[in-house]
């Protein structure tokens, strides 16, 4: 008999000298539909149906422009450069199925009831509010005060992430968990969510603490228009997601803003520099939509041509260790584990005459 153990590492691992389940084409197609089912479901998510259209549609675009540039011998056929096999059916692209699977399947519903919300924030800014006795205004607010909440509340979330996002890089136990969406050997859009739940929940937190405390003010100052608020920043970060090509971040697809754009929005190509192998090109662009704050804090990695690169945890030691779906997310626990109890004790010997 099959103990379960073994039977669920042999489903969700793959061992590139033994080919599992997830090798055979059946089972990569499912498991590429349902995760592209549940990615672009949701249109809070960036993966959302609408916005992957939109990116691919510009991605095309310029592609096209470019490839007029090129002889007949370098231009490929479009589907296949948007969409090569070698990325779309490599093996770390077949992980991130599994993890997009689990992050909707399971993730996301433990974080409903786990994560610090914004509402958790957004009470004690009131309630502060109401002891300094500061006016409430009844009325919808006025067209630049919306703005300045959008821009305030998309500033502060990307800031919050920003710090959170920089914390799993030099903190050593919580690059532990960081470390599984740094694994990704090769990048898609559906690498956003090959991310360790412990990650996730940090980053999420992170980002609820950010824009609570901005919803919290505008929320007590205009308590009659909070929906009317919170639908203004949900449909201009999406508007925004599309400008700034969010999906492409993980992508194979090269594309820049120039310097100038690059020091306030990030590109795809500069995400993918922060996904970078080259020790030049480590510890740069944390941030998610704004390079703001990566140009403030001396994180700033500006793209001034294309670069070849490489994705992935390169010769780290344990590398192949993030190879395994069941290790990516049992390993990093177990360190926390070992972290939390501390070194093993010795043993004490008695001596005895």
């Amino acid at each position: 008999m099959v103990h379960p153990r073994h039977f669920i590492t042999s489903m969700i691992a793959e061992n590139p000298d033994k080919p599992g389940l997830f090798s055979r084409p059946a089972v990569q197609v499912t498991l590429l539909v349902v995760a592209l089912y549940l990615g672009m479901g949701y249109d809070t998510e960036p993966t959302y149906w609408t916005s992957m259209i939109v990116s691919y549609a510009v991605a095309a675009a310029i592609i096209l422009i470019q490839s007029r540039r090129q002889t007949t011998a370098e231009k490929q056929p479009l589907l296949k450069t948007l969409f090569p096999k070698s990325v779309w059916l490599h093996p770390s692209t077949i992980q991130d199925f599994v993890m997009t699977i689990l992050t909707f399947g399971i993730t996301l519903h433990l974080l409903q009831v786990l994560l610090i919300s914004q509402g958790s924030m957004i009470m004690p800014i009131w309630m502060a509010l109401e002891n300094y006795a500061i006016t409430q205004i009844q009325t919808a607010p006025p067209i630049p005060v919306i703005v300045i909440y959008v821009i305030a509340a998309m500033a502060m979330s990307d800031l919050f992430y920003y710090v959170s996002h920089r914390l799993t890089h030099v903190i050593p136990i919580l690059w532990e968990f960081h470390k599984v969406h740094h694994s990704a050997e090769v990048l898609t859009p559906l690498t956003v969510y090959r991310i360790h739940p412990v990650d996730l929940w940090l980053n999420q937190s992170f980002r609820n603490v950010g824009s609570g405390i901005v919803s919290g003010i505008f929320f007590y100052l205009y308590p009659s228009s909070a929906s009317l608020l919170i639908i203004a920043t949900a449909h201009t970060g999406m508007i925004l997601s599309y400008f700034v090509l969010a999906n492409l971040r993980h992508s194979h697809l090269w594309i820049s803003f120039g310097p100038a754009l690059e020091h306030v929005f990030i590109s795809p190509a500069q995400h993918q520099i922060h996904h970078s192998t080259t020790p030049r090109h480590f510890n740069k662009n944390y941030g998610s939509m704004f390079s703001l704050w990566d140009w403030m804090f001396g994180s700033l990695y500006v793209t001034r041509g294309k670069e070849d690169i490489s994705v992935g945890l390169g010769k780290a030691s344990d590398a192949n260790v993030y190879r395994s779906t069941w290790k990516m997310l049992v390993v990093p626990v177990m360190k926390f584990g070992r972290f939390v109890m501390g070194p093993p004790r010795k043993k004490s010997v008695e001596k005895t005459d």
